[in-house]
């Protein structure tokens, strides 16, 4: 259900040559279905280090208390195995006694568009946008190793009370911490974009067109609670952050004549950093990821205006995808020791297709 108010101001020139909108929302998402009544399942969810084990020689008397506080034994402490593969298990679901509220979205936006009538150039388009996109009480779950801070170095109760341990574990079956479906703090996006589109014209060989879109993230920050770190990913990823470059464009280059069409179109995503490289424990080799360009070809041809003759090849230079080791991400989206979300993994990749009117 979303709810919202709306202020819209536009200013503008005429023959619509230039254009300055503004814009603010407020909207408010109730909890869907899944949210508020999914049963408790067990999985899997990324952390570093498990302060009770081996791993971890520098256990004091505050802390070896606090280990016992959450069902280990004195002897235990300091002694049971450290995280496996970087994950431990997790209680993932509803809880019936602590059912999250609404999360509320405030938008603001501002931008300025261009038109103008060059003479070399047809339906030539600027546009240049930010936007601010503040989201409170987002509906999520705490990460592991938010609570298994909260409890064995912040000391607070309501976190150690999230962890139940077998054998003074937490990797073995039963064992866990419970990250029920909450609600966090805040997440904000705030960015430029900035988009255009030009054609020239050739005569009698037809036109040429240019089109881009270009992103520019200036803030892309979480905070689970007050009680936990600002988490940061702009520019960065690992276990609490996807891959959020910094400054990403699609850029498409393309020849129309009569009824062919071919076109050029340039991916490019910014570099990236591991978040916090010296806590992180991984390979220094796994700790950046280069920019990444893609260069992908498309040809159609249509005939009479009833069949339709096209080729694609995607990446067309077959770059492979980045290796970030298993424990470079989270869970959910480091699959295959990559972001296959973020990166194409299946290397160049030819497509033709017939389409037949009648």
């Amino acid at each position: 259900m979303l709810t919202s108010g709306v202020t819209l101001q536009q200013l503008k020139r005429p023959v619509d040559q230039f254009m300055i909108r503004v814009m603010k929302q407020q909207a408010t998402r109730t909890p869907n279905i899944g949210e508020l009544f999914s049963p408790v399942v067990t999985g899997l969810d990324n952390a570093q280090l498990d302060p009770c084990s081996v791993a971890n020689t520098n256990i004091d008397a505050r802390l070896r208390d606090l280990c016992i506080s959450t069902g280990m034994s004195a002897a235990q402490v300091g002694a049971v195995q450290d995280i496996i593969s970087g994950q431990v298990n997790t209680f993932d679901g509803s809880d019936p006694n602590a059912l999250p509220d609404a999360e509320t979205a405030d938008t603001r936006t501002a931008g300025v568009v261009w038109t103008p009538d060059f003479e070399i150039f047809s339906n030539f388009t600027l546009s240049v946008d930010y936007y601010d996109i503040d989201i409170a009480g987002i509906i999520g779950e705490f990460s592991a190793q938010e609570i298994l801070d909260g409890c064995y170095t912040a000391g607070r109760e309501s976190d150690c009370a999230k962890i139940q341990r077998v054998g003074g574990d937490l990797t073995l079956s039963a064992a866990g911490i419970e990250l029920f479906t909450t609600n966090l703090d805040f997440e904000r996006a705030e960015g430029i974009e900035i988009g255009f589109s030009l054609g020239v014209g050739l005569g009698e060989w037809g036109e040429l067109q240019f089109s881009g879109n270009i992103n520019k993230y200036l803030t892309q920050e979480s905070q689970s609670s007050t009680l936990t770190p600002v988490i940061d990913c702009k520019g960065f990823y690992g276990s609490t952050c996807d891959p959020i470059s910094e400054v990403r464009w699609i850029q498409r280059t393309s020849w129309l004549w009569n009824g062919l069409t071919v076109s050029a179109q340039w991916r490019h995503i910014d570099s990236v950093d591991i978040e916090k490289p010296e806590e992180a424990g991984t390979f220094a080799a796994f700790r950046s990821i280069d920019d990444y360009d893609y260069l992908d070809l498309f040809a159609s041809y249509n005939y009479r205006d009833t069949v339709e003759l096209s080729l694609g090849i995607d990446n067309v230079t077959d770059e492979d995808p980045p290796v970030v080791g298993n424990e470079a991400g989270d869970t959910s989206s480091n699959s295959g020791n990559t972001f296959p979300s973020n990166y194409d993994t299946l290397g160049r990749i030819y497509t033709f297709r017939v389409t037949a009117s009648f």
